[in-house]
C-alpha cells in the first residue's frame, strides 16, 4: 500500500516539481537581466511633491535631491502643502538664503514607505541630506498602510530593490515580508510585488527559493541618468530666523476656542452644528502596536549605515485638545535614545505636558504653524549650513 501511495502519487509530484524547475531554469535562466535606463534633469522649479502622480519626474526629482550633495531632501507627511502658509522651508530657505530644499511627502507617508524608498535608492544615499519631520501619531497607528505604500513605492523602486547589489537579502526579506503579510489587499499586483512576497514566502525552503529567484530575468533594472543642477552657494546669515511676532499674531486673532487652534479648523472640524468640542483621548491600547517604533529603528539603521546626514524633527501634538500625551514617555524615551546613540540631531518640539507646551506652535491639533515653521527653519540652516557651503 506504501509503495503504491509512493509510486503514484509522491513519485509524481516530485517529477513534476523537478521538471518544473528545470523548465524554469531554461525559460528564465537563459535570458539576460534586462535594464531600462531613466535618463532627466533634475527641476529648479519643484520644491515640493506629493507622491509621484506625475510620473517618471516624480521620480527623477526624488533622485536627484539625495544624488545632489547640494540639496535638502525633506521628508514628512500631512503637515506639507498647506497653501495658507508662506514659511515651509522649500520657500523660506531656498528664497531667502539660497538653500535647495525638496519637500516629499503628504497624509500617511511614515516611517517604512520612507525607508523603502531610501533602500531603492540606496547607492545614492551616501552623504544625501535628509531631513525627517516624525509625528508622534504615526507611532500609535499599525504602521504604514498598503495604500499608502503602494502609492510612495512606485514600481521603478521596486525594481531597483530586487537587483541592487547594495540591498541586502535581510532588506529584501523585510520589504517582502511586509508585502507578503498585505498581499490580499493588493489590486492586480505587479511582477515585482509577487516575486517579494515570494522571496519572503518560501525564505525557508531554499528548493523553491532558488526557483523563485529565477523570475528575476523577467524584471528588468533600473538606472537613472539625471542632469543635477549646479551647485548653488548658501547666504550665511547671523540673525535669528524665528519670527516670534508671528506667534503672538497667530494667538491674537484666535476667538472661537482656547485650545490654540486656528478658527477655521476648530469651527469646521471640532466644534459644529452637529457635535460640540470634545477633546481626543489617547488610550493605553494604542501604545500595544510597535510597528511603527520597528518600522523607524529599520530607518534609522538604513540612514547610519549610509552614512547619510540625517536630521529628524519631532513635533508635538496639542496638549490642550489631547488628554494622555504623557503616556508617550516612555516611547518618546526609546526614540530620543535611537537618535543619540546614532549621532543624528533632533529637534525636539514635542511636549508630554501643557506646562512643556508652547502655543503658537502648532496651526491647529498636529500640524506645524508659520510661528513653528520658522524654528524648524533656524534648525535646518543650522544643521545644514557649513555642509552646503562645502
Amino acid at each position: 500500500m506504501k509503495l503504491k501511495f509512493i509510486k503514484y502519487h509522491i513519485f509524481p509530484i516530485t517529477l513534476s516539481l523537478l521538471l518544473i524547475y528545470i523548465i524554469g531554469v531554461f525559460i528564465f535562466d537563459s535570458k539576460p537581466d534586462k535594464v531600462e535606463h531613466i535618463k532627466g534633469n533634475q527641476e529648479e522649479a519643484t520644491r515640493i511633491q506629493a507622491n509621484y502622480s506625475n510620473g517618471i519626474q516624480g521620480e527623477i526629482n526624488f533622485v536627484s535631491s539625495l544624488l545632489n550633495k547640494n540639496d535638502i531632501c525633506f521628508l514628512g507627511s500631512s503637515e506639507f502643502g498647506n497653501p495658507a502658509l508662506k514659511l515651509y522651508p522649500y520657500d523660506f530657505l531656498k528664497d531667502s538664503l539660497n538653500m535647495r530644499v525638496f519637500a516629499y511627502g503628504h497624509a500617511h507617508h511614515q516611517c517604512f514607505s520612507i525607508y523603502s524608498q531610501l533602500v531603492a535608492n540606496q547607492q545614492e544615499l551616501k552623504n544625501a541630506n535628509i531631513c525627517i519631520m516624525l509625528s508622534p501619531s504615526w507611532f500609535i497607528t499599525e504602521g504604514t498602510n498598503i495604500e499608502a505604500f503602494i502609492e510612495f513605492v512606485p514600481e521603478n523602486y521596486l525594481k531597483r530593490i530586487i537587483h541592487s547589489p547594495l540591498v541586502s537579502k535581510e532588506e529584501k526579506l523585510k520589504i517582502g515580508e511586509y508585502v507578503y503579510n498585505h498581499f490580499d489587499l493588493i489590486n492586480e499586483p505587479t511582477l515585482s510585488l509577487t516575486y517579494l512576497a515570494n522571496l519572503y514566502k518560501y525564505r525557508n525552503y531554499p528548493f523553491f527559493e532558488k526557483w523563485v529567484n529565477l523570475y528575476k530575468s523577467k524584471i528588468s533594472d533600473i538606472k537613472y541618468d539625471i542632469k543635477l543642477l549646479p551647485k548653488t552657494t548658501p547666504i550665511q546669515t547671523s540673525k535669528s530666523l524665528i519670527k516670534k511676532e508671528l506667534k503672538e499674531e497667530y494667538l491674537n486673532n484666535i476667538k472661537s476656542n482656547q485650545i490654540y487652534v486656528n478658527d477655521a479648523y476648530y469651527l469646521e472640524y471640532l466644534s459644529t452644528k452637529e457635535h460640540s468640542y470634545e477633546p481626543s483621548i489617547i488610550e493605553d491600547k494604542l501604545f500595544k502596536n510597535r510597528t511603527e517604533f520597528k518600522d523607524f529603528t529599520l530607518l534609522v539603521n538604513l540612514l547610519k549605515k549610509n552614512n547619510c546626514n540625517a536630521s529628524f524633527i519631532f513635533q508635538p501634538l496639542n496638549n490642550y485638545h489631547y488628554n494622555g500625551i504623557e503616556k508617550f514617555k516612555p516611547l518618546k524615551k526609546e526614540i530620543l535614545s535611537l537618535l543619540k546613540k546614532n549621532n543624528f540631531p533632533i529637534y525636539d518640539l514635542f511636549s508630554l505636558s501643557k506646562k512643556e507646551f508652547e502655543p503658537g506652535v502648532l496651526n491647529d491639533i498636529m500640524h506645524t504653524g508659520e510661528y513653528g515653521w520658522t524654528k524648524i527653519n533656524q534648525f535646518i540652516y543650522d544643521t545644514y549650513y557649513k555642509t552646503l557651503s562645502k
